[in-house]
């Protein structure tokens, strides 16, 4: 089983956002762009697979499965892979009342500029590739803080402070992990 096709069994899994109305076909068309997105830049990151080649300098010092199953742990819990965020079309109140973009609730930083924050929102292979590509950029820094839950923390906040809903989200992840891993070995 691929990367992706492990990381699309599991979005698949998850149940839809109570508001999200789409057909069928048309989440499953939606789920396979996030579950694309995730596999493509949990690669590239990690000078893996296809990106394996003389030269590439890996930006995550961890695993491709560990990179996706970050990125999957984050649009879970930041957006439940909702459509209408993944379309840039928050609420007032949602994606941090306007400063977080896409599934991954992206906001402006040093690793995610402006010009490219901009381009983020929105259900295109373009958007969602640039946007799992600034998430796993953020999360790689993120990973450096020493434990899970504070990589999670790091991500949510920008300091490598332990939290309850990094403690929550480092359990998700490691049965994400796991659950993943079963696929992998095609249980």
């Amino acid at each position: 089983m691929s990367i992706f096709t492990a990381i699309l069994v599991m979005l698949r899994a998850l149940q839809p956002f109570h508001m999200d109305v789409e057909s069928a076909d048309a989440r499953d068309a939606r789920l396979e762009v996030i579950a694309w997105s995730i596999a493509q830049a949990s690669k590239e990151m990690t000078c893996s697979e296809e990106f394996e080649k003389d030269g590439c300098v890996p930006k995550f010092k961890g695993k491709p499965e560990e990179l996706a199953m970050g990125l999957f742990t984050i649009g879970k819990f930041e957006a439940r892979f909702a459509k209408h965020v993944h379309e840039d079309k928050c609420r007032p109140w949602e994606c941090d009342v306007g400063q977080a973009k896409s599934l991954f609730q992206v906001h402006v930083t040093k690793t995610v500029p402006r010009n490219v924050w901009v381009q983020l929102g929105g259900t295109s292979k373009k958007s969602t590739l640039l946007s799992a590509r600034a998430a796993a950029a953020m999360w790689s820094r993120a990973w450096q803080c020493g434990s899970l839950d504070r990589a999670f923390a790091g991500y949510m906040t920008s300091y490598c402070q332990a939290t309850e809903a990094g403690e929550t989200r480092a359990k998700d992840y490691l049965a994400n992990l796991g659950r993943y891993r079963q696929l992998m070995k095609g249980q």
